[in-house]
């Protein structure tokens, strides 16, 4: 156990030497900064079943059970210099049956969702935010011994906001930066590429990896094809042979794609939300309500310092009125003002492996409750055949709410909780 606690240590000192080591030599972390992605539209549409089920048959009892999960999804994301938006809907149901000799079990629910961010630039820096979400769900239950029930619940959320700024998404930026990284490597690159021609590539990179493809064979073959010609015309490779395509292969195929974004963006605005649950049993019926209306501001800043080191930082203010009412007792009803926070250091030193370092911070200034949490996740490529992937967090005495961070936020979930978790899991393969 000391042994590989030294190992994983020694690990985590050399990526940590080797991400700052790049920050002195480093001479277009600016390409990430100021790397502008051109027009794309992502479309994804996805379908997830899944199905379970046994019986036992014994002297003394019989049991069964049978499980269903459906869902489709349709997914699209949006980026243009008018226009950077996100939509999705979602359909999906689930099924639980469980039996026995001496009690039976049935829950069944079906639900229906879209949500949509969008921001619409009328001036480079200046946008108008519109953002909802819209979800109708059905609920069935019949248990021995307990009253059947059926639920039916409704919650809508609009939003409107004025801000300034953008993120850009510089993932692609970044993989073009790992191409020219591998062909060096390999011995296949003469001269190192400027920044406009990592721009074309970055350029490539986002066009053909957001078109939607039916074959996946024939996808790969059309994307190293635009790759290699694109490379082709920029000059630069010293030879196209199987070395080059292997390393062109590796960087492209291999890379993680981590997320990253660059830029600042703040702004203001007005969001509400509305929840009805209906609650149909065979004696009493139950309806339960709540609604939230809301002024907050929203900011986000998105600093990549380097080919390895990332910065995030954001904050939000949230001040308002909520109702919530429910059966058996009075409406319920006051003030909200929450302030939020927090940080996170992410540190991508090879194409396979990443550290992210975060805090969180929060208060709930109406009634000073508190909320703080810190968290660690990443991978680590040690070998093909050693991999370390890991997650922790940690937030004690924790008051729980919602931040704007996503545009559109719930705030009449009241609830104190103590969280703490984690996982770390180790890959080697023999062979």
């Amino acid at each position: 156990m000391k042994k590989l606690s030294l190992i994983l240590a020694c690990c985590i000192v050399t990526m940590f030497n080797t991400a700052y080591s790049q920050l002195s030599k480093e001479k277009k972390y600016e390409f990430l900064r100021a790397y502008k992605a051109p027009d794309f539209k992502q479309k994804r549409f996805d379908i997830a079943l899944d199905l379970g089920g046994g019986s036992n048959a014994l002297s003394t009892s019989t049991t069964g059970r049978f499980s269903e999960y459906t869902d489709f999804g349709y997914s699209q994301y949006s980026n243009s210099q008018k226009y950077q938006g996100l939509f999705r809907t979602y359909l999906n149901s689930r099924i639980n049956w469980n039996k026995s000799d001496i009690d039976e079990l049935f829950a069944a629910s079906t639900g229906v969702g879209v949500s949509t961010i969008n921001r619409f630039y009328f001036k480079p820096n200046w946008f108008v935010g519109v953002y909802g979400f819209a979800s109708l769900r059905n609920w069935h239950r019949n248990e021995t011994g307990f009253t059947n029930s059926n639920s039916l619940g409704f919650t809508v959320s609009p939003t409107i906001a004025i801000g300034k700024g953008r993120l850009e998404p510089i993932q692609y930026a970044r993989n073009a930066m790992d191409i020219e990284r591998q062909l060096n490597r390999g011995g296949r690159l003469s001269k190192p590429y400027s920044i406009s021609e990592l721009n074309r590539i970055a350029d490539q990179l986002a066009i053909i990896n957001n078109v939607r493809f039916y074959d996946f064979r024939l996808r790969r073959i059309e994307q190293f094809e635009a790759i290699d010609a694109t490379l082709r015309d920029i000059g630069g490779v010293s030879e196209f042979d199987v070395a080059y395509f292997a390393n062109l292969a590796d960087a492209y195929l291999y890379a993680q794609n981590f997320q990253r974004f660059s830029g600042f963006r703040n702004e203001i605005g007005i969001t509400s939300q509305a929840r009805i649950h209906n609650a149909l049993f065979v004696d009493e019926p139950s309806n339960s309500e709540s609604y939230a209306s809301n002024l907050y501001y929203n900011l986000s800043y998105n600093f990549a310092q380097s080919y390895a080191i990332q910065h995030t930082l954001f904050t939000n203010v949230l001040a308002g009125y909520y109702r919530i009412k429910s059966p058996g007792n009075g409406p319920n009803e006051g003030a909200n003002g929450l302030l939020s926070a927090g940080y996170e250091l992410g540190i991508y030193p090879t194409t396979r492996t990443n550290l992210n370092l975060g805090v969180k911070a929060g208060v709930d200034v109406v009634n000073v409750d508190y909320l703080t949490s810190v968290y660690a996740n990443g991978s680590i490529y040690l070998s093909p055949q050693f991999r370390l992937a890991f997650e922790v967090n940690y937030s004690p005495d924790t008051h729980y709410f919602e931040s704007v961070y996503v545009p559109f936020p719930s705030v009449d979930s009241r609830e104190f909780d103590f969280v703490m978790g984690g996982s770390v899991s180790l890959r080697y393969a023999i062979f």
